[in-house]
């Protein structure tokens, strides 16, 4: 509020101007000008502001997509701000977000959500192609399956059936189809002229590959070859899975589970692979992987045995999260943690405690007395006999047997020996002084 006093403060002729914060505004039909007149009433009334409001309307949910909104002052206000995302397999086009203006307009139009396109495939030379397109055309969840016509097959990389994923690749390349005689090598002997009567062949395969089909052939008198080429097939191990309680990654670089396959193997926390498993499997050229499948067992800590004057209770026999808790017989008190547990790296978390005894503070023996204790070490039990010397005796609070207690203090005071008091009749008395007269 701005205002002008042109006479005195608040008067006649005085005209005050009201504005609004950003995002707010007057309250419909409010004069933002107000002017005192000489009734001494104002035009209008007092102005208020009230916060911008954007049309809820305008923020349509497009198909397949999710829309999210937050309102930091009134729904769908000044500085409200709406999210939008797309269901999978499916791209935002557009802005992801917009917010509400102080023009009471949003800031963007609402995106669109479409679908995620992959790469179209094309049949393979020497091969076909089958795809089945749930939801579009070579798009998110297409899947096309490749073969290979006969005396071909498909390259070691290749992967026979390929999907459309989220992201808008193929899970695999386009599959190339090759020969069924590539990776192999042939060696021919000719006592005649060559590839005539009698010429032989012997064919090889590449290191893991396999051959499939007579290893040689020859030229016979029909003119004729006796056998048919045969094949190199890719060396294949047996599938391998993924352990309980653990995760496997493999790398093919030539086909699945086949020769060079290398499969990893992890455990999820608080489970190892077993004794002499190895993390690593590697698929050779005979067709068998460098060891057996792995598997997971639960970590296990040392076991740790009954407690020495105390107890020990567990939740389970020693296995990763199992707890012990520890405590000690009366007369003992705990040294070290009352509760450890077993952590992933099959440790305990802390050095199992011990129960030690209760000590007493060390006695000695009475002025003028003797002292026996039951041990040398003042521990919870033992007892003590206090006597004093003759013509001594014990004060009357001191106790002749005082025991440790299992709180470590004694069960009585600490024995004082003190002078006997003699006391005597008149006779005696008597008696003492004519002696004492007589040696003098």
């Amino acid at each position: 509020m701005q205002c002008l006093h042109s006479i005195g403060i608040f008067s006649y002729q005085s005209t005050c101007e009201f504005m609004c914060e950003e995002g707010y505004t007057l309250r419909d039909f409010s004069s933002s000008t107000l002017f005192c007149g000489a009734t001494g009433r104002w035009n209008d009334s007092q102005p208020t502001c009230e916060i911008i409001k954007c049309k809820p309307e305008d923020v349509t949910s497009p198909d397949h997509a999710i829309i999210h909104c937050s309102h930091p002052h009134e729904n769908y206000s000044y500085d409200s701000q709406c999210e939008y995302s797309c269901e999978e397999g499916y791209e935002l086009k557009g802005s992801s977000t917009t917010r509400c203006t102080s023009t009471t307009e949003w800031s963007s139009k609402p995106p669109t959500c479409e679908l995620v396109q992959c790469p179209e495939l094309i049949s393979p030379q020497d091969g076909k192609m089958h795809c089945q397109h749930p939801i579009g055309r070579f798009s998110y969840q297409s899947t096309c399956e490749f073969m290979c016509e006969e005396g071909y097959t498909l390259k070691d990389s290749s992967s026979s059936t390929l999907f459309c994923g989220a992201t808008g690749r193929w899970n695999h390349s386009q599959p190339t189809c090759e020969s069924k005689t590539d990776h192999a090598s042939v060696l021919c002997s000719h006592p005649h002229e060559n590839f005539s009567y009698d010429s032989q062949c012997e064919y090889f395969c590449e290191e893991g590959y396999e051959l499939k089909g007579s290893r040689t052939t020859r030229c016979t008198s029909t003119t004729e070859w006796s056998s048919k080429p045969p094949t190199c097939e890719l060396v294949q191990c047996p599938e391998l899975i993924k352990p309980q309680k653990g995760q496997m990654q493999c790398l093919h670089s030539i086909g699945i589970f086949s020769y060079q396959s290398t499969c990893e193997f992890m455990c999820e926390e608080g489970y190892t692979l077993r004794d002499f498993s190895s993390s690593t499997l590697f698929c050779g050229a005979t067709g068998r992987w460098n060891d057996s499948q792995p598997t997971c067992e639960i970590i296990h800590c040392p076991a740790l045995d009954s407690h020495v004057n105390g107890e020990l209770s567990c939740t389970s026999s020693f296995k990763y999260g199992s707890k012990c808790s520890f405590s000690c017989a009366e007369g003992f008190h705990l040294q070290g943690a009352s509760e450890i547990s077993c952590t992933k790296a099959a440790k305990w978390s802390q050095e199992p405690p011990r129960c030690e005894a209760v000590l007493c503070p060390q006695l000695s023996e009475p002025i003028n007395g003797h002292m026996n204790c039951s041990s040398e070490e003042p521990t919870f039990g033992t007892f003590c006999i206090f006597s004093c010397y003759e013509g001594h005796q014990l004060e009357d609070h001191s106790n002749e047997i005082v025991m440790c207690n299992f709180n470590g203090s004694w069960s009585g005071e600490v024995a004082v020996c003190q002078g006997k008091q003699l006391i005597m009749t008149g006779m005696q008395i008597s008696h003492l002084v004519d002696e004492v007269r007589k040696t003098f």
